[in-house]
């Protein structure tokens, strides 16, 4: 979102990192439901993705890393909100399983 330098408000943008380390054996079915079914779903709900990276060190090849962009905090909560409610969210993880061992987000 772009500062108007006209306006007393400032832009508030909200970018959070968020990095899943798969169970093993899972990576590339972790990034199959990614590109097949989370990214449409992530995108429906307003949520901007600035980037995705997979490390090829094979000691880290476990590891799917993102980025998303927010409007504003309260966008970022509605936003996770609404996908945790999303029925083709829920029959996605419902058939397939979860496959992440940890998450972190910063």
């Amino acid at each position: 979102m772009a500062r108007d330098p006209n306006s007393a408000q400032e832009a508030t943008v909200i970018y959070e990192l968020r990095e899943y380390f798969a169970m093993p054996g899972r990576m590339r079915d972790l990034q199959a439901r990614f590109r097949d079914h989370t990214m449409k779903i992530i995108e429906r709900h307003g949520i901007k993705v600035v980037g995705f990276w997979t490390p090829d060190v094979s000691e880290n090849s476990y590891r799917l890393i993102y980025m998303v962009a927010f409007d504003d905090a309260g966008h970022r909560e509605r936003a996770w909100a609404a996908i945790s409610a999303d029925p083709e969210f829920r029959q996605v993880i419902a058939e397939n399983g979860c496959w992440i061992e940890w998450v972190w987000i910063v």
